[in-house]
């Protein structure tokens, strides 16, 4: 009867620990977070010395934010995002390389040659996004971070080609993310996080 009695009492404890343990404040992820960065994403401090070309440059171009830099024993090479007016563009990123061997400077840009035509005011508000989004991918519970940027959306039919403004919807690791018209709510493109063979 006591063994019974002290098995009974494990088994409670153990699943009052489990229950109370994996228990999630689901408040927590009903706050979402706006996307707030640093200027650059990495230490740039090192293309002083190794690359000061690439280091002029990002001084001139104070639209770029670098969120990759690459220093091996042939190159220096670092990945920037472009923003326009604050907006992020998510259509628009640079790389910028040196060789290392004779100082050749490489450049790689997607750019589309367009510019945001309408107000950068939108009138479709975060919360509705976030509804459309949660519509469109399944978040599964997750915590959702979101920002306003520019997106370069291509339809023929529709539209001419031209910048959009959006609301980016993503989770904490970007592993799925929503792009919704901050005019419109149309959705441009999305990823769950699973990759299909």
């Amino acid at each position: 009867m006591i063994n019974t009695f002290k098995t009974l009492i494990l088994f409670f404890f153990a699943v009052s620990i489990l229950f109370f343990n994996c228990k999630k404040d689901e408040s927590i992820c009903n706050v979402y977070q706006q996307i707030t960065e640093p200027k650059h994403l990495v230490d740039i401090s090192i293309l002083k010395s190794i690359a000061p070309e690439l280091w002029d440059t990002l001084a001139i171009h104070s639209n770029l934010q670098v969120y990759r830099l690459i220093n091996d024993e042939y190159s220096v090479i670092i990945h920037c995002n472009d923003f326009d007016d604050d907006l992020k563009n998510l259509s628009r990123q640079f790389m910028f390389e040196k060789i290392k061997r004779d100082g050749t400077i490489l450049t790689l840009e997607t750019y589309v040659h367009d510019t945001l035509k309408s107000s950068p005011k939108p009138t479709v508000s975060i919360d509705r996004a976030i509804e459309v989004a949660k519509a469109t991918v399944n978040f599964n519970g997750s915590c959702l971070y979101y920002r306003l940027g520019i997106y370069y959306f291509e339809d023929y039919t529709l539209h001419p080609e031209k910048y959009k403004l959006v609301w980016y919807i993503q989770d904490k690791e970007d592993n799925m993310y929503v792009i919704v018209d901050a005019k419109t709510e149309a959705v441009y493109s999305s990823f769950d996080g699973i990759i299909y063979n």
